[in-house]
């Protein structure tokens, strides 16, 4: 069976919506990474980041084509994590 690096998309029994689960490191690519700066430099743009907001914020994003953003049900998933240490490093060399 070969393996995806690509999120799983789901969609609703109504078949209206689809979510992505962005839950593994591999989910979160360039694309993903900007719409979090967006979050973060937009609400946070001085001081600390507070973490749970921007994972709020992000859960639920809707992408230009219908789908939606699941982060799952933990805060300390890789793709959180992997957020986090990517936004602490660039502000850290900014």
């Amino acid at each position: 069976m070969a393996t995806t690096n690509r999120p799983t998309t789901y969609t609703s029994p109504d078949g209206k919506r689809q979510s992505v689960d962005v839950v593994e490191a591999t989910h979160v690519d360039d694309g993903f990474l900007d719409m979090v700066r967006e979050v973060t430099d937009s609400w946070f743009p001085d001081g600390p980041i507070d973490w749970e907001r921007v994972w709020e914020r992000v859960e639920g994003y809707t992408f230009d084509d219908g789908r939606y953003v699941c982060m799952g049900d933990e805060m300390d998933s890789p793709a959180m994590r992997k957020i986090k240490r990517v936004i602490r490093k660039e502000r850290a060399e900014s």
